[in-house]
């Protein structure tokens, strides 16, 4: 385990609790589960901190049954607000699962009240797993003859959505009445779940798995803040492509949905909300990071050319990786018009393990406020990031995002380049400032990305781009894709089986025309896809194993195909046409 700088006033502060704090008396939660599907393997936790089992890194990658150098430590949301009375709201957890100290518990809260009650909180401690094999299963039963022949899987009985009328019967606790919460497909549309009618859970990944956790079921022990009530509904989900070396950025990665209901009953101003990281690159004293604002991206790669075995925490050695997170949907909602807003990516901020050699302005936050301080772009002594050198610098014009690879008096601004100490970092990407009002939801979507033996010393972070817009391209086309139930007799609804099509050139260079060919069955209709999910080209009705499709002005840059075949799979793939 690696030294954790916890300062003092966290053990001390429950004993001086507010009485108001104190609205529920919920244990913490104790459910952990590992998504493992692909070249990952992600500890999950339902106490708002993931990625590690409370002690120690477990997001393991590149993962085999033997494999166990992970690349982060460990992460979670951060919130916060103001009270028209000018109150402080925040839930910003750290290491405090190390003391039983938490700002987040399991289950939903009333959306009349806002509060948890203790045995809600025990009952919600757990996670819901549906994976493909029995979707597709599922699905099929229903396909053939409209009724369902074979039993119903108990993770799709008892899915904890909206109306399921067997969710009690399957996990002994009923579900909040009228209330939306896991997504699934509603196949008669009367805004219930009714899985003995056909209805399903809506499954992004081979394996999907959703949870349900608040800021309210008891003292934030961990960052001293007062609740602000927001309840958080989160799916994670991850692909195999079965090896496919053109969709390898897939394979190395893992998706996090959130949906956040503020169930405050008055508003908070000049709101925040962060994605809080601790990335331990195998040993957790030598990283670097860095970020591109533009791309909604942040890193952490390492700061020299060998990762060694540190203090018990295994190494990369010389096949050293980087790892990206990249935003997909940064924290949205919907406006009184219906329309969806943005919160704008404000800031990229960090700090050092206990201060490093830098000392207090540079280290783990203490107080709400300081907490507040690094998510609104400034340090923790409340000092605004500035540009250059490692961005604390008093006095200076205040610029938001450290490292972010702009120029500076004629040099990216990186780590490398102003070659800092390498040391254990933590950092957060920043969205605000916002007015939350109650009842209103917020939407965030982000991706963890790792790319594995990268060449070293300071790797060009701008490589990485075109595999986080591929990979954004990727989940818009999945969230489309899963609207499309039911589907006909027969198509299977597995996402990869690249082996049964065949595109080439790819990537392609110049030209014209490429080929497209059916290995397994003819094709009976194609698509092309852009990275926004637009439709470039379609073809229906092929009836045909090859098929030439035209180049005709298409711009240079990542593209999805679909290809449904006569036998009823479906095929998917990327194209790359430079």
């Amino acid at each position: 385990m690696k030294n954790l700088f916890t300062p003092i006033i966290f053990l001390l502060i429950s004993a001086f609790a507010p009485l108001d704090y104190l609205q529920a008396q919920c244990s913490p939660g104790n459910a952990q589960t590992d998504l493992k599907v692909n070249n990952v393997k992600a500890r999950l936790r339902n106490t708002g901190d993931i990625w590690w089992d409370g002690t120690t890194g477990m997001y393991v990658v590149p993962y085999t049954e033997t494999s166990n150098v992970s690349a982060l430590f460990t992460g979670a949301l951060w919130l916060s607000g103001y009270t028209p009375g000018g109150a402080l709201r925040l839930a910003a957890p750290t290491y405090g699962a190390q003391f039983s100290q938490f700002d987040y518990w399991p289950g939903p809260l009333s959306p009349s009240t806002g509060e948890v009650t203790t045995a809600e909180c025990n009952n919600w401690n757990k996670f819901f797993q549906v994976n493909r094999t029995e979707i597709n299963a599922f699905q099929n039963d229903f396909a053939d003859n409209g009724v369902l022949d074979d039993p119903i899987p108990p993770s799709i009985l008892g899915w904890p959505a909206k109306g399921n009328p067997f969710f009690a019967q399957v996990n002994g606790y009923d579900l909040p009445f009228g209330e939306e919460m896991a997504p699934y497909y509603d196949r008669n549309e009367n805004d219930k779940y009714e899985p003995h009618l056909g209805d399903v859970p809506l499954l992004k990944g081979d394996v999907s798995i959703w949870w349900v956790y608040n800021d309210n079921g008891n003292f934030h022990a961990d960052s001293g803040g007062e609740p602000l009530k927001m309840e958080i509904q989160a799916n994670a989900f991850s692909y195999n492509t079965q090896d496919d070396p053109d969709s390898a950025y897939i394979d190395n990665s893992t998706f996090y949905e959130f949906k956040l209901k503020y169930r405050g009953d008055q508003p908070l101003a000049n709101a925040y909300f962060s994605l809080w990281v601790d990335p331990d690159l195998g040993c957790y004293q030598d990283d670097y990071i860095g970020c591109l604002p533009d791309h909604n991206m942040a890193f952490v790669y390492n700061g020299d050319t060998f990762d060694e075995t540190c203090v018990g925490i295994n190494g990369y050695g010389s096949e050293i990786p980087v790892l990206g997170m990249k935003v997909i949907k940064p924290f949205s909602y919907l406006d009184n018009d219906n329309v969806e807003q943005v919160l704008p990516f404000s800031s990229f901020t960090y700090y050092l393990n206990a201060g490093g050699a830098l000392g207090i302005p540079y280290s783990d936050p203490d107080l709400p406020n300081e907490y507040y301080n690094y998510m609104t772009g400034k340090w923790r002594d409340g000092t605004p990031f500035s540009k250059g050198g490692n961005g604390y610098n008093p006095g200076a014009p205040a610029y938001p995002y450290a490292f972010d690879n702009s120029d500076n008096n004629g040099q990216a601004w990186t780590e490398c380049t102003i070659t800092g100490d390498p040391d254990d970092r933590r950092f957060l990407m920043n969205f605000g400032p916002i007015n939350v009002f109650p009842g209103e939801e917020y939407e965030f979507v982000y991706a963890v990305m790792f790319w594995p033996n990268q060449p070293y010393p300071c790797p060009d972070l701008e490589n990485y781009v075109e595999d986080g817009d591929s990979l954004v391209a990727f989940y818009n086309w999945v969230s489309e894709e899963i609207n499309n139930i039911p589907q006909p007799s027969g198509v299977s609804q597995a996402p990869f089986e690249q082996s049964l099509i065949k595109v080439f050139p790819n990537p392609m260079d110049q030209g014209s025309w490429f080929y497209v060919k059916g290995d397994r069955a003819p094709i009976r209709d194609l698509t092309l896809t852009n990275i926004e999910g637009q439709v470039v080209r379609r073809y229906e009705n092929v009836q045909q194993t090859s098929l030439l499709m035209e180049r005709n002005g298409l711009p240079s840059g990542a593209y999805f195909y679909q290809a449904l075949l006569e036998d009823g799979t479906v095929s998917t793939g990327k194209l790359i046409l430079q």
